[in-house]
C-alpha cells in the first residue's frame, strides 16, 4: 500500500492518530510505504512518532520539498533493519552523491532554517 501524508497535489493529510490505526490494521503481509515528502509543510499532527519496531512500514522522507534541495536528488528512508537491508536489494543503486549527503545532514541540522521556510 502507498500512502502520501500530507497528499500532494491535494494538501490534504491523515491525523497521526487515523494513520497509527490504520497501520495496526495492516495484515502483516502488507507493507506500507508512507510517502512523507510533505511532512515538514503539513501540521505536526499529521506525523505520527516514528516507530521502526514494524516490519511492514517503510517510511520515506526528501530533502526536495521544504528544505529547497530538489536538484540534489537526496532522501531518507526510516524502517525496521530488516527492511532496510530488503530495500537495499531494490533501490536506485546510482547512490547519493558526497555533497548532496553532506547537504542533507546540514540541512537537518539547521531546523531553525526550516522553521522560518514553513512558518
Amino acid at each position: 500500500v502507498y500512502l502520501s501524508n500530507p497528499d500532494n497535489p491535494m494538501g490534504s493529510w491523515w491525523e497521526a492518530d487515523e494513520l497509527i490505526r490504520f497501520i495496526e490494521a495492516l495484515p502483516a503481509t502488507t507493507m506500507l510505504v508512507l510517502d512523507e515528502a510533505y511532512g515538514e509543510l503539513g501540521p505536526a499532527s499529521a506525523l505520527p512518532p516514528i516507530d521502526i519496531s514494524r516490519p511492514n512500514v517503510i517510511r520515506m522522507r526528501t530533502f526536495s520539498k521544504a528544505y529547497g534541495l530538489a536538484g540534489i536528488r537526496c532522501g531518507y528512508a526510516v524502517a525496521e533493519a530488516q527492511v532496510i537491508r530488503d530495500f537495499e536489494k531494490i533501490r536506485n543503486h546510482y547512490g547519493v552523491s558526497r555533497m548532496a549527503q553532506i547537504a542533507g545532514v546540514e540541512a537537518l541540522a539547521d531546523q531553525a532554517y526550516l522553521e522560518s521556510v514553513v512558518a
